[in-house]
C-alpha cells in the first residue's frame, strides 16, 4: 500500500516492468508510453510511474486483486514475448492491511532460532 501522509490520498497497489525487459524501444520515455498503452484497459488502472532507482515502470492499481488480476491477464495476453512480464510488489498482511516494504525488518527475534525456521 502506498500513500502520502494526507489521509485523503488513495491506496495503491503496485506492480512493476523491468525496463530492460521491454525490447520495442530504447527511449525511456517510450517505453513508459508502451506499456501504459498496454495496461491502462484494466479495472483499477491508476495511472504509470517510473521508479529510476530500480530501473522500473509502476504500474498502479486501485486494489490489491486487481493488481493481482492485471498481473495474470498481463502476462497471459503478452505470453508471445517472453520477456516482457509484469511482476507484482510483495506486499505484507499487517492488521488487516497489505503494506509494501522495500525493506522488512524483523525485530525481537530470540537467539535460540535458527534461520531456516525465521525464513
Amino acid at each position: 500500500m502506498h500513500a502520502s501522509t494526507e489521509e485523503d490520498a488513495p491506496i495503491i497497489y503496485n506492480a512493476y516492468v523491468k525496463l530492460s525487459d521491454i525490447e520495442e524501444y530504447f527511449a525511456v520515455d517510450n517505453k513508459i508510453a508502451y506499456i501504459e498503452i498496454l495496461t491502462r484497459d484494466f479495472r483499477g488502472f491508476m495511472g504509470i510511474d517510473i521508479n529510476k532507482e530500480d530501473n522500473e515502470i509502476i504500474v498502479k492499481n486501485s486494489s490489491y486483486k486487481g493488481m493481482l488480476h492485471m498481473v495474470r491477464l498481463f502476462n497471459h495476453k503478452y505470453r508471445s514475448h517472453p520477456f516482457l512480464k509484469i511482476h507484482q510488489k510483495t506486499y505484507f498482511l499487517i492488521d488487516g492491511l497489505r503494506v509494501f516494504s522495500k525493506e522488512f525488518k524483523i525485530l525481537n527475534v530470540p537467539n535460540h532460532l535458527s534461520r531456516d525456521t525465521i525464513e
